[in-house]
């Protein structure tokens, strides 16, 4: 049965590959599309995580008890819901409609106005984030984040009219580090990926059509490969819960890179956590129907307002597992176990076409709206879009909006009040 648990996993692997690479080639879907980074988040968090378990159960902690899956059963059911929503999610995708009107563009931006729009939001990024000490702190980490991604894109874009100018790259490696410190300290990865990210995007739309594929494939590995260490190394530090950026640097340089990659290396344990969710629902534990499709709009009540608001199924499973002496550990229950927490298959379905139809819309949007005023801040939340399939679903998806909508309208405003009405 192992055999088959694998088989699945590869035909569903094989299948995004060659989807991918086929509509971009035929310039269906770009290559660096929304679409195409929650995809890549999907794989890596649930498939390879599938891997993972298959393989080497033992690095899977507690799970490797708290799911039976002695003849792998469950294994092979999940296999089975791997390609039930892989497959719903691209032919819904592929064949929703939606129609955007294209923007005549009348006058672009200058590399120095988007330098200083980006230097503008980075100041009111770290303002906001400051702010956010005295209430609303989550909201407002979110806000700053959105704004201060959206800040390094736009240095980004400046930067891609000369790319080999000393003074632009300094720029945008300084612009980058700012909007990075608060990452450091209280956003985490995500974050982190939602800097790096933005900066490849535009390098992807800017730059990358005009290199020969062999160098930009080699360009894309020298990158990747320190961002990969750099991630590893934060992944030991945040345990240690850093109260400064200075403390967090200090606790990722004395890092053990080996043990933050081998972190790494169990996708934060996904996979297996949708498996007992498959095995545990709805039998002992009810189902909480269409909980994260719910959530998606109650998510922004204060509980102040509603004390009694659901938690969400991260801080629900430690408990509902029986696992002792965890605190508030908060776990990623994989976009599979959401939909088996919330009803089971017709809950994959749902959440497969409800994904697709809202990454379809924005793509859309970057495709017709080719100014980077409008461009960018759509492409604010790639990290927390990432990290969906890893779940809390709701809550990456929401702050991802959160990231577009404040990045969006600082941006707009910012143009209009320095630079007069321009019709982009």
């Amino acid at each position: 049965m192992i055999y088959v648990a694998l088989l699945l996993n590869c035909i569903c692997i094989v299948i995004t590959v060659f989807v991918v690479l086929r509509e971009n080639s035929k310039k269906i879907v770009p290559l660096f599309s929304l679409r195409n980074v929650f995809l890549f988040g999907f794989l890596y968090f649930q498939s390879f995580g599938f891997f993972s378990w298959l393989l080497d159960r033992d690095s899977q902690g507690w799970w490797s008890f708290l799911v039976s899956d002695e003849n792998y059963e469950t294994s092979v059911y999940y296999g089975v819901c791997l390609n039930i929503f892989l497959i719903v999610f691209l032919v819904t995708y592929r064949f929703f409609k939606f129609k955007a009107k294209p923007e005549k563009k009348i006058r672009e931006l200058e590399p120095v106005q988007l330098f200083q729009l980006a230097i503008i939001m980075t100041l009111i990024a770290i303002a906001v984030w400051f702010l956010g000490r005295f209430g609303f702190r989550d909201l407002m980490r979110f806000i700053s984040s959105g704004i201060g991604v959206t800040a390094t894109g736009f240095a980004a874009w400046a930067w891609t009219s000369r790319v080999k100018n000393p003074a632009f790259i300094l720029l945008v490696f300084a612009i980058a580090m700012v909007n990075l410190t608060p990452h450091l300290t209280d956003y985490g990865r995500r974050g982190i990926v939602s800097i790096a990210a933005i900066v490849a995007w535009v390098l992807y739309y800017r730059v990358s059509f005009r290199f020969n594929p062999v160098k930009l494939g080699v360009v894309t590995v020298l990158i990747a490969i320190p961002m990969l260490f750099v991630i590893a190394a934060f992944s030991e530090a945040r345990v240690r819960r850093p109260e400064s950026t200075v403390q967090a640097v200090q606790y990722m340089l004395k890092a053990d890179i080996n043990r933050g990659m081998r972190r790494l290396a169990t996708f934060q344990g996904s996979a297996p956590i949708s498996m007992w969710c498959m095995e545990h629902h709805p039998s002992p534990h009810r189902y909480r129907h269409c909980h994260s499709a719910a959530a998606f709009f109650f998510f922004f009540v204060p509980r102040s307002i509603w004390p009694e608001k659901p938690d969400g199924l991260g801080k629900s499973i430690p408990r509902l597992a029986g696992l002792k002496r965890v605190g508030g550990l908060n776990v990623g229950a994989g976009l599979t176990g959401h939909a088996f927490a919330e009803g089971g298959l017709y809950a994959l379905v749902l959440y497969a076409v409800l994904i697709a139809i809202l990454l379809k819309t924005i793509d859309i949007f970057i495709v017709v709206k080719i100014s980077a005023i409008y461009r960018i801040p759509l492409a604010a939340g790639l990290g927390d879009l990432f990290a969906t399939a890893r779940g809390e679903v709701n809550f990456f998806l929401d702050i991802m909006m959160i990231s577009i909508v404040s990045g969006l309208l600082v941006a707009m405003v910012l143009t209009r009040f320095l630079y007069g009405r321009i019709k982009i």
